[in-house]
């Protein structure tokens, strides 16, 4: 055969044949090769991830998310199929809970430090340790490419002599970057008794286990896309060891005329829940088992596919119904992971079945949708998946529909819901989502870095309707936090309305809780005007300032009032912002605040612009994007100050010169029209670089060179005026200039007064900060 390069572009020439099959993994979806390993359980997988690479992208993401996700997702799946794999990673100490026990773990135990230094320590000794007894597993670590190529060559000269009934067309070699192994690959395998060639993979090969290999990986990130399962049954390495015949086949396309494949609704959809495997009482309701009894039950067909239809739908409501039954005895917090198992099941169903019922059935029974299920077998109704959805939810939460319908809310929206929650929270809480299964790795280190954010000093905010509130706001709001993980020390026995003052509870909140690391949790039964614009200065907070949320609350597609607010209170708030922005009510676009969204403080205004052609709003319906954002922020007390990525400088100017105009520093925001700009010496700049340093400083990620040249002199003498105050008091501390934007120069501190309003908050607010920029 050949060794298979990823890029395609690659060219090689070629040489003598070779039998072991190598691959690049670089879009490897565990979920498709859990499938492939299933049905090809003969098969030898060999893995490398590499510690060389491992160890540069530690450098540059200290949190390791993507790379413990996929340790711990690789293990759970070489458990299942017992698949002899070699992965050369060393294992963290607090993954090791998530190795079976017939692993063979290789790690230094007296090491209790980072992952970091464990790979380093790794490294440095080179540990190598021989197959496990078993040979399920085996991890090792190797110092470099050429070591691990040539710990594979000993792996597979081991593994053919203890398997003499094996070849080296059974292994599968999955290579990361494997463009980057081609030399060592040569070096190691120019033996006489090791022939070898490259081929590139758009060519044509002859070998049906790999043409079998990538008709699966076709299949990655969405499983049977514009695919049917009868096509995989239809492959003879599938269907024989299956047990059919041709003609059982052609029975089967015939009479059973399912339609498979994923809908355009639910296309993007993740078939992980990653949250689940975290609470070990309800490991039996995973996605996995229930993926398994329905290829059970479809793939183990011996004479007449068709003829088992029925047990397979049976098969699947027995475990629906056993997951009702379990489900009625649990206490409301306890519940969390069946509502997202059920939602799972759900989206597979739809994913395989477009099934919906006769009017007749809908009497939320689930014996109604049994029912409904037999007659479906006979291929008599084909309607929208949309009321089977409500149909099956009805069925299994009649007696819980209210909590249910919240928590869904919150984690995994129905069908005609927009979350109303902050989507990055939910990521935190390390549930797999589609809106962010692609992140790149720097994007999950920063989702990491706000997950420990959240957990010392962020607020966060829910808006639920009126009727989820009524009963006993404050235990589902600790229900709430509970579910989440979130830390509480008591249950907050405070519910907002209109006669209460949102930003002034948060003001003496800071200030009378300088060190509270318990999250602060604002519920509102039913936003009103006064509290759309106190929630908005809350989130302008500048401690609040790296909480990012692109929907804040209560944002539904085009329609983000139309929920919450009357006609009436709609004019109202326009009104309010024409007023504040000294602009005629005439000059805002129609439709203004029905579409518009709230925007985060440090987005792009490229993200801003992509979100406005998805609300079909042009830059020139909102004046400019400056002009928009500027209104949006009108509405804060305490102001923010947004700069644009293409004309940093310029809206810099701008600024100043507003605040050269004012005598004091006005509580409220600045419009900043880019037209208007002056430009200014460099004296009268300098002359407001206080005032504006006090107001509040928020930047795009990359600082510009004016900014450093006219900021960073300030920031720097206050940093070591602070030094000299705290080295005077022996006390040690990391004075970062960045953090002092909201220290006033002329502000004098007792150095007690110092440390306990600037240090602490700075230590619990921006400690995970610093250590992130430090990697």
């Amino acid at each position: 055969e050949s060794i298979f390069l990823n890029p395609f572009e690659m060219q090689f020439d070629q040489a003598q044949e070779f039998e072991i099959h190598f691959f690049g993994f670089d879009t490897f979806e565990l979920v498709t090769m859990e499938l492939f390993f299933r049905l090809n359980q003969d098969l030898v997988v060999y893995a490398f991830y590499p510690t060389f690479e491992l160890l540069q992208d530690s450098m540059q993401n200290p949190l390791l998310f993507s790379c413990t996700q996929f340790l711990k997702k690789t293990l759970h799946l070489l458990d299942r199929y017992q698949i002899d794999l070699n992965v050369h990673l060393s294992v963290p100490q607090n993954l090791k809970k998530y190795i079976p026990e017939h692993v063979d773990f290789i790690a230094s135990e007296e090491v209790k430090e980072t992952f970091l230094k464990r790979v380093q320590i790794d490294l440095i000794t080179n540990q190598k340790t021989a197959l496990s007894v078993d040979e399920s597993i085996c991890i090792k670590v190797a110092k470099d490419k050429m070591r691990e190529v040539e710990v594979f060559l000993e792996y597979v000269e081991d593994f053919l002599r203890l398997h003499p009934e094996k070849n080296a067309q059974d292994i599968l070699v999955l290579v990361q970057n494997l463009e980057s192994y081609v030399p060592s690959i040569q070096a190691v395998f120019q033996n006489p008794h090791v022939p070898f060639s490259f081929q590139v993979l758009k060519e044509q090969t002859k070998s049906s286990f790999l043409t079998l290999f990538f008709h699966f990986l076709d299949l990655a990130y969405s499983p049977f896309e514009k695919k049917h399962i009868f096509d995989l049954l239809n492959h003879p390495m599938i269907y024989q060891k299956q047990g059919l015949k041709p003609e059982d086949l052609k029975q089967v396309e015939k009479k059973l005329k399912i339609s498979f494949g994923l809908n355009s609704k639910h296309r993007k959809e993740s078939f992980f829940a990653d949250g689940i495997k975290q609470v070990p009482e309800f490991e039996k309701f995973t996605f996995s088992s229930a993926y398994e009894q329905f290829l059970d039950a479809l793939l183990d067909a011996k004479e007449n596919l068709f003829d088992k239809t029925l047990d397979t739908f049976g098969k699947m409501m027995n475990f629906v119904t056993q997951l009702y039954k379990d489900f009625e005895p649990l206490r409301d917090d306890e519940k969390q992971p069946v509502f997202i198992w059920c939602d799972l099941l759900i989206q597979f169903l739809d994913t395989y079945f477009f099934i919906d019922f006769d009017d007749e059935d809908a009497n939320h029974s689930l014996e109604a949708l049994q029912k409904a299920l037999g007659r479906f077998s006979q291929y008599e109704h084909r309607v929208s998946f949309a009321h089977f959805y409500q149909q099956l939810k009805a069925a299994l939460f009649k007696q819980h529909q209210r909590f249910f319908e919240a928590k869904n809310g919150i984690i995994f929206a129905p069908l005609d819901m927009q979350f109303v929650v902050p989507k990055e929270m939910i990521a935190m809480m390390g549930l797999r989502m589609d809106a962010f299964s692609n992140l790149e790795a720097n994007e999950k280190a920063r989702h990491c870095f706000l997950k420990s954010l959240l957990a010392s000093t962020a607020c966060f905010f829910a808006s639920f309707s009126k009727e989820d509130m009524d009963e006993n706001p404050a235990l589902f709001l600790k229900e709430f936090c509970t579910a989440y993980n979130i830390p509480i020390q008591k249950t907050p026995d405070f519910v907002f309305d209109k006669t209460k003052n949102v930003s002034s509870f948060f003001k003496d909140y800071i200030l009378k809780h300088p060190t509270q690391k318990t999250p602060v949790a604002v519920v509102e039964s039913k936003p009103s005007i006064t509290t759309f614009k106190e929630l908005i200065s809350v989130y302008t907070h500048p401690l609040r300032a790296y909480f990012q949320n692109q929907n804040i609350f209560f944002e539904r597609q085009k329609q983000s009032f139309d929920l919450f607010l009357s006609p009436f209170e709609k004019q109202k708030i326009r009104e309010d912002i024409a007023h504040q922005s000294s602009i005629g009510i005439e000059s805002l676009p129609v439709g203004f605040m029905e579409k518009v969204a709230l925007f985060d403080l440090e987005e792009s205004a490229f993200a801003i612009e992509q979100h406005l052609k998805r609300l079909d709003l042009s830059k020139n319906d909102l004046f400019s994007l400056e002009f928009e954002m500027g209104v949006l922020h009108n509405l804060s007390k305490k102001g923010a100050l947004i700069f644009s990525k293409q004309k940093p400088i310029a809206n810099f100017k701008a600024l100043v010169t507003l605040l050269a105009c004012e005598d004091k520093i006005s509580n409220t925001a600045y419009l900043v029209d880019l037209n208007m700009t002056q430009t200014l010496e460099v004296k009268d700049t300098k002359k407001h670089l206080n005032n504006l340093i006090d107001l509040g400083l928020y930047l795009l990620k990359e600082p510009t060179p004016f900014f450093l040249e006219m900021i960073m002199p300030i920031l720097n003498k206050r940093a070591a005026d602070l030094q000299k105050i705290l080295k005077q008091k022996q006390t040690s501390m990391f004075v970062d200039p960045y953090l002092l934007y909201f220290l006033k120069e002329d502000q004098q501190f007792d150095t007690d007064a110092l440390i306990e309003r600037l240090y602490d908050p700075i230590k619990t607010t921006f400690e995970p900060l610093l250590e992130y920029a430090k990697f």
